[in-house]
């Protein structure tokens, strides 16, 4: 439970003493605690990780699994050499990397990654000289071939795989264009052109309960967004070329959580962009879009059962992380926050697989010395905001707090060597930018403190 200082008023002549300590923030925000996962910067191997971390053509960087590990792609200070890692905060685990020796000396690897609960890491790469495209698994030891292209007789392969828990792993290929699940035997396709309900042309987002979501047509030829385990799709978002409200899905397919919930973001056909969350029944729901303090949204919005996260800038400048509609109460990190002893000074997009069900979120940063750090943001407890206390001509104080601030409850004690502390029964009001409550009447000494839950 987090507390502020007491702060402590005395009704004397209409004087108030006011005495109070502002407690250590937390790393860089109220609200999340900051663990650094890799780091890549300009001072070498001896101090650093890695030389940069690496993103696909949307600048989606990573994936968090709901232990709490991070898939990404980074290249090292050694000459050429780059590879697939993952990693929770301690020691980074190697995936798959070149370099002489290796068995992927030659090997390109593209995309973004995607990890399953249990550490297993699914990812894309080019053979030597491009002869071949694959989609390949690993945890750290053994590497298995989910599928090739060339073996297949594919003439392309997405480079965004998504992974579930048990190994089998969704895919964009062609031809047929559509999606496809492999664990390492037999392709299955999924949603091709030529099948009966429908097709992809996006990669797929995919759950345990084997369905995906995708950017496609339906069973009559309907574009927009879908979700489906092989059979009749249910319809996440139409678009306007069928007559829906959304012109274009910019941040691709829609991330999709446990219970089959998806958030995509979208073009509105009427001006402007917004993040949107459906179950495939009724109409989406608005978690934020470009007509209020939001500008614009960048990658993909991403879903858990915790909720919802996504990148955006906002129409006063800077980019940050948001949970919601509200960029103050629903922030996560922004341009300009503390964080690691630096300053940040850009936070690239989250990809759709970024937040766990714990509400764990995984991006990647900037910071002013000229580093990039790849970060895990962990809910934590609000740090209480310092109270400030006044008198008023009517022989009552108010205590006040600064607003917007939600969760917290004001308590009152009056002898601070006991633990006597009591809420505050007397509603607050919203006072200019403050939260605000008239104590009344006072008499002799009263300590305020905030607390949380």
């Amino acid at each position: 439970m987090k507390t502020t200082s007491p702060v402590t008023a005395r009704i004397a002549v209409l004087f108030v003493i006011v005495n109070f300590l502002a407690l250590a923030p937390l790393h860089s925000s109220a609200q999340y605690l900051f663990t650094e996962i890799a780091r890549a910067g300009s001072g070498g191997p001896e101090s650093q990780d890695f030389a940069e971390f690496l993103a696909d053509s949307s600048g989606y960087y990573v994936s968090l699994n709901n232990a709490g590990t991070v898939a990404f792609r980074a290249a090292t200070f050694a000459n050429g050499v780059n590879g697939v890692y993952s990693g929770a905060g301690g020691v980074i685990t190697k995936i798959a990397e070149t370099g002489v020796g290796s068995p992927f000396a030659s090997f390109t690897f593209v995309g973004l990654p995607a990890i399953n609960v249990g550490g297993e890491v699914a990812f894309t790469a080019y053979t030597p000289a491009l002869a071949d495209t694959v989609i390949l698994r690993g945890n750290g030891g053994s590497i298995t071939q989910i599928v090739s292209r060339v073996s297949e007789g594919f003439s392309s392969l997405g480079d965004s795989p998504s992974i579930n828990s048990t190994g089998t792993v969704a895919f964009l290929a062609s031809a047929p264009l559509g999606v496809y699940l492999s664990d390492g035997g037999s392709v299955t396709p999924l949603y091709v052109v030529g099948g009966p309900y429908g097709f992809a042309i996006s990669d797929a987002s995919f759950k345990d309960a084997g369905e995906v979501v995708f950017i496609g047509k339906d069973s009559v030829g309907t574009d927009g967004m879908f979700r489906g385990s092989g059979g009749a799709l249910s319809t996440i978002a139409v678009s306007s070329a069928a007559g829906g409200p959304y012109s274009g899905f910019p941040g691709g397919p829609g991330s999709m959580n446990s219970a089959g919930v998806v958030a995509f973001d979208a073009f509105l056909a009427s001006g402007g962009e917004g993040v949107f969350v459906s179950t495939g029944s009724g109409a989406p729901v608005t978690i934020a879009d470009s007509s209020g303090p939001f500008d614009d949204f960048k990658g993909s919005p991403a879903i858990s059962l915790y909720g919802v996260a996504f990148t955006a800038s906002l129409d006063g400048g800077g980019t940050g992380i948001f949970t919601g509609a509200d960029p103050v109460t629903n922030k996560v990190i922004q341009v300009g926050d503390a964080l690691f002893g630096a300053t940040v000074t850009s936070i690239q997009s989250l990809g759709r697989f970024a937040i766990n069900d714990s509400g764990e979120i995984a991006f990647v940063a900037g910071l002013s010395n000229g580093d990039t750090v790849l970060v895990r943001a962990t809910p934590g407890t609000p740090e209480p905001p310092a109270l400030r206390v006044f008198a008023t001509s009517t022989n009552s104080v108010v205590v006040a707090w600064p607003a917007p601030s939600t969760g917290f409850r004001l308590q009152s004690n009056t002898n601070l060597t006991t633990t006597n502390w009591v809420n505050v029964t007397s509603k607050w009001t919203i006072v200019g930018s403050e939260k605000q409550v008239t104590i009344t009447p006072l008499v002799n000494a009263a300590h305020f403190r905030l607390t949380y839950p």
